[in-house]
């Protein structure tokens, strides 16, 4: 393993930490300076993207989980129509939740917040966490078609 490789893990590693404890800003920081020794690591703009949505900059987590959709395609991890699970639904969140009623934010907040979960949790009832459920299947979707059509435009522009 190089050395860059090795350097990116440990920022890429200081930055999840930081995001941990709620110092969203340094976790930016932390992964911005992965980004550069380490391009092609995905989860660097995985991370990014998750810390950007807490921090409301949805452009900027939309455009990582671009990223990330792309180091993945470029790696063979994805393909058109093969996502995994969890990519669709995040960037789904991204695309959608400024869009729709203001707890869905809240609940997925819960979840990809760990420091302010509690606080995320305040006023959501049960029927608000059975809707969700509905609501992440429609993000998921409409997110892979717009990484289908994306990647359509990538592949044909190469």
């Amino acid at each position: 393993m190089s050395k860059n490789i090795e350097l990116a893990e440990h920022y890429l590693e200081l930055g999840v930490e930081a995001k941990r404890v709620g110092q969203y800003n340094k976790a930016i920081q932390f992964y911005k300076k992965a980004e550069e020794l380490n391009p092609e690591d995905g989860i660097i703009y995985y991370s990014m993207a998750k810390t950007y949505y807490i921090l409301e900059n949805y452009a900027e987590a939309i455009d990582n989980y671009i990223k990330y959709t792309l180091t993945g395609v470029i790696s063979g991890r994805f393909s058109i129509g093969n996502f995994g699970n969890d990519l669709p639904m995040h960037l789904g969140h991204a695309l959608y939740d400024t869009h729709n009623k203001p707890h869905f934010r809240k609940m997925y907040l819960c979840s990809i917040d760990p420091f302010n979960q509690n606080n995320h949790k305040t006023g959501i009832t049960e029927s608000m966490w059975r809707e969700e459920s509905s609501y992440e299947n429609f993000c998921a979707s409409k997110a892979e078609e717009y990484l289908n059509t994306l990647l359509q435009k990538w592949r044909e522009r190469r």
